[in-house]
């Protein structure tokens, strides 16, 4: 029993190197035949429906969140969310999310929005809207937001960026987020504020909403 119990733990490690709160993270395909498919189904069980395939040597793709007993893994596969086995997937290695080491593609609707927020918290965001023009900031400062998390593994953080005429202010959570158009799922929620230049009113600003992604959508 205890060498069975042993085996099953180490199955476990393998098939999830991060934990949960880290999730989204990018991973690759492994152990899949070369004329063989991943198989993407439609909940998280064997049984399921089958809604695509991925390539066996398709790499960089984004898990959003993991099934409650960490075998199964949330993908976003075409206008669809889906379930891809966890066993066969290889984290890729990269820093969490929340470092913002690497850059974060995120939008929104009503009205619509995008923003990049670029890799290293030495870079800064990029933010279009409708109607309006391409708005550079520079990073300013980064905080860490725990929210029921830990300060190794955050639920969200802070970010603050500022140009010549605004500031600006992303306050980032891991949480599961739609995006109004598709039937996707994101692993990160945005609430992205910009000052408004009003000589009456200096606390005046604009907020955003919308979902992040680790790969350009």
């Amino acid at each position: 029993m205890r060498i069975l119990f042993l085996c099953f733990f180490s199955l476990l490690t393998l098939y999830t190197p991060a934990i949960a709160d880290d999730f989204p993270r990018l991973y690759q395909v492994t152990g899949v035949a070369a004329d063989d498919v991943l198989n993407v189904r439609e909940t998280p069980d064997a049984s399921s429906a089958i809604i695509g395939g991925i390539a066996p040597d398709f790499m960089h793709i984004e898990v959003t969140a993991t099934s409650a007993d960490m075998r199964w893994g949330q993908v976003n596969f075409h206008e669809f969310s889906g379930w891809v086995a966890m066993r066969y997937m290889q984290d890729l290695g990269n820093p969490p999310w929340w470092e913002l080491r690497r850059p974060l593609f995120c939008s929104g609707t009503e009205p619509f929005w995008h923003a990049i927020i670029d890799a290293d918290t030495s870079g800064g965001m990029e933010f279009s809207g409708l109607d309006m023009d391409t708005q550079n900031f520079q990073y300013d400062w980064l905080r860490d937001d725990t929210g029921g998390g830990t300060p190794d593994s955050p639920k969200g953080i802070i970010a603050n960026f500022v140009n010549t005429d605004r500031r600006a202010v992303a306050v980032l959570n891991t949480t599961t987020c739609g995006d109004g158009m598709s039937d996707q799922s994101f692993g990160i929620s945005a609430q992205i504020t910009l000052s408004v230049d009003d000589p009456g009113n200096m606390h005046a600003n604009e907020t955003y909403y919308g979902c992040c992604s680790l790969n350009l959508p």
